[in-house]
């Protein structure tokens, strides 16, 4: 099948409706850069595959942003010469949904989806993303991109290009089957690492439980007779300490380890008991001796600074007193004195004016008098300093208030010290009132005072003694416990030999399993093998087809003066098939098997475009019986079009063709070359002339065939 129509509006650069006829043997579509001829291809693209893998992850849409209706929709038409299929495929930013028109039926959505597939590539079905493999199938042998046109060389891994050839060929599905395989065998790994693991532990099992087994067998005898002998004699001295009065159970009871356990908890409680017994009596002893060592001193001192304070207390009011009459002495000498600086203060001052108004003659009674002698007597007046009286009081209560200091500091000490003796006297008397009853609680009579430390160290003695038993008989115990542990199971090597059968049951069972998992797994690796041989064979088989193709057009474009030629090799590495491509220059006898350090940019361009058409000539199956190119010409030089353009020529007869470029005068290279030489052959023309919010101006028209003139030669 081949394209036949196009109807694209709302979808990316045709933000209104477009139609473009397709129905020719060459399309060439012209126009300069951003006026819409890669959005006419990625709607070709859109319309067969439902999606664009270049803009995945990058937050585009393919609904324009100018779009009338909020919907992108596409319409692609194919066919020979009528429509066998009719392809409408609509996105409204939300959801996608897809029609298809065939055989006079309408389907839609996944059934769509699937007619599709079985017309144009129908191995995809057997896939588990049939959308993707169908999309890789086109973008690799039908639609070269234009930002993609390196891909199969630079991005694509050898295994990877290995993987897209072996889809074209049809050996897809060989590959699929070896993954499946692969994981199949892996799992098989897997359980079977299972198996060995579970089977170790099965073995250590058995092991064990044989062990448990002799053992047991062999120490039966003994251990019972010696089991018996020690249950009577641990029971009867536990009996002999007074805490059980009942006859013991017969070792062989079931009630045997229930009643051990308790007895044993018994025995813990009652070691706490002496224990604690043992410690408050070797306190109480304690406090006798202290007490015997401190009473008479602490009553002697309490007698002696009791009479001490009461004469302190005497003394204190003795020195109150005269204190209090030595301040009243001293305060009636303070006010003597002060009268005294008066009267002193009062001359001065008089002498002070007397001596200002001094003249010959008195200035009060105009008498004469000694005027030198009135002056000097005045002026010692003025000059005579204060007088002072002496305190004999205040001396007094000086020394009064030091004594009566020093005896209040005497009197607080010996109050504190009265104090602290009577709180122990207070002691004393509540421990002697506490004793009878701690005596009692040690189960002791009050005895005489020289007998109370003898019976308190006998006690002390009886304690460690009992304890000691009781240490003797709870680790015996504990013995006797692990001792019929071992008799009970003793008593199950039935069981045990039951437990031992079942365990080599299972263990046999697993090795079984183990042996059936190992022969799966050596079968799954030979089919593996086997598959992955016959999966490269089939591949490198198509490759040796293609290759002699992919050096003529190589060689036809002539990019590079050197390395004219091109072979592309498989191999197997690692199990996993592999496709290089090699450039060589045979008069050198050189070769690279990776073009990219040895080609430049544009060399590289056309060697990816000889592959290119190389895998669309030489598959034998596609799904489209066209060749899309999308601007080859921005990918190489001038001096390469000459060559592309020639094998395009020779391509037109086994291919659609539909190629476009941003050159006028490549445009115009095309129009002349791909023109139609029959009528039968049909050339399209499609101009995109400029873009404008409503969309891309676009002509269309059919290109004439040039007439032939025939001339007769002569004979």
């Amino acid at each position: 099948m081949r394209l036949l129509a196009l109807e694209a509006s709302g979808f990316r650069a045709f933000s209104k409706s477009v139609s473009f006829d397709l129905d020719a043997d060459a399309i060439v579509v012209t126009g300069p850069n951003g006026t819409g001829k890669t959005s006419f291809f990625d709607a070709v693209l859109w319309a067969l595959t439902g999606r664009l893998r270049r803009y995945e992850g990058r937050g585009g849409s393919v609904l324009s942003l100018y779009s009338k209706t909020g919907q992108a929709r596409v319409a692609l038409s194919l066919g020979d010469s009528d429509p066998a299929f009719r392809i409408v495929r609509t996105f409204d930013s939300e959801r996608s949904h897809v029609v298809v028109e065939t055989d006079g039926r309408t389907l839609e959505g996944p059934s769509a989806e699937v007619r599709l597939l079985e017309a144009l590539w129908p191995a995809a079905l057997a896939t588990e993303d049939p959308g993707d493999v169908f999309e890789t199938a086109l973008t690799r042998s039908v639609y070269l991109q234009q930002d993609l046109v390196r891909q199969f060389l630079e991005s694509d891994s050898d295994e990877a290009r290995f993987q897209v050839v072996g889809e074209l060929v049809g050996a897809g599905r060989l590959t699929e089957l070896q993954q499946e395989l692969e994981r199949a065998r892996n799992a098989w790994t897997r359980a079977r690492t299972d198996l060995e693991r579970r089977a170790q532990t099965a073995r250590k099992t058995v092991e064990q439980l044989r062990s448990r087994l002799t053992r047991l067998t062999e120490q039966a005898p003994s251990l019972s007779d010696a089991l018996s002998r020690q249950w009577s004699e641990w029971w009867s001295a536990v009996r002999t300490l007074g805490l059980l009065k009942r006859e013991e159970t017969p070792v062989t009871s079931s009630k045997a380890p229930t009643e051990l356990s308790e007895t044993l908890q018994l025995l813990q409680a009652e070691r706490r008991s002496v224990e604690r017994r043992r410690t408050e009596t070797a306190a109480l002893r304690s406090e006798i001796h202290e007490q015997s060592m401190i009473s008479q001193a602490d009553r002697d001192a309490l007698e002696s600074t009791s009479t001490r304070l009461a004469d302190l207390n005497s003394k204190v009011a003795e020195a109150r007193s005269q204190l209090a009459e030595a301040q009243s002495q001293a305060a009636e000498e303070r006010r003597t004195q002060t009268e005294l600086t008066e009267s002193q203060e009062e001359l001065r001052t008089l002498a002070s004016l007397a001596l200002r108004h001094l003249e010959e003659r008195c200035p009060v009674c105009e008498q004469e008098y000694d005027r030198p002698a009135t002056r000097t007597r005045l002026e010692n007046l003025i000059g005579a300093s204060p007088g002072k009286m002496p305190t004999p009081a205040a001396d007094a209560a000086k020394g009064i208030a030091a004594h009566l200091s020093e005896v209040e500091r005497e009197l607080a000490q010996a109050s504190a010290s009265l104090a602290q003796l009577e709180s122990m006297a207070r002691r004393e008397e509540e421990w002697r009132a506490s004793l009878p009853n701690r005596m009692h609680q040690l189960g002791l009579s009050e005895p005489d005072a020289s007998a109370l430390e003898g019976a308190l160290e006998s006690l002390i003695h009886d304690c460690e003694q009992r304890s000691t038993e009781i240490s003797r008989l709870y680790a015996a115990g504990e013995q006797l416990a692990v001792a019929m542990t071992r008799a009970a199971e003793m008593a199950q090597r039935e069981d045990l030999q039951s437990q031992l059968a079942g365990a080599e049951r299972d263990l046999s069972t697993l090795e079984s399993q183990f042996s059936a998992h190992t022969r799966t797994r050596e079968v799954a690796s030979q089919m593996l093998d086997a598959t992955r041989d016959a999966g490269h064979e089939a591949v490198a088989l198509q490759v040796r087809r293609i290759e002699p193709l992919v050096e003529r057009i190589y060689a036809r474009i002539d990019p590079h003066p050197g390395f004219t030629q091109v072979k592309l090799t498989t191999a197997l590495y690692r199990r996993r098939g592999q496709i290089s491509t090699l450039v060589g220059d045979p008069r050198a006898a050189l070769a690279d098997q990776d073009p990219l350090p040895v080609l430049s940019s544009s060399q590289l361009n056309a060697l990816a475009v000889s592959v290119f058409l190389g895998l669309n000539l030489g598959v034998p199956t596609l799904p489209l019986r066209a060749a899309l190119l999308d601007d080859p010409l921005q990918s190489l030089d001038d001096v390469n079009l000459l060559g592309l353009v020639d094998t395009l020529r020779r391509t037109k007869v086994l291919r659609q063709l539909l190629i476009s470029t941003h050159d006028p005068r490549f445009a115009s290279l095309l129009e002349r070359k791909l023109r139609p030489v029959g009528d039968s052959e049909r050339t399209v023309m499609i101009s995109f002339e400029d873009w404008t919010r409503e969309g891309p101006t676009v002509s269309q028209g059919q290109v004439t065939p040039e007439p032939i003139d025939y001339r007769v030669a002569a004979a």
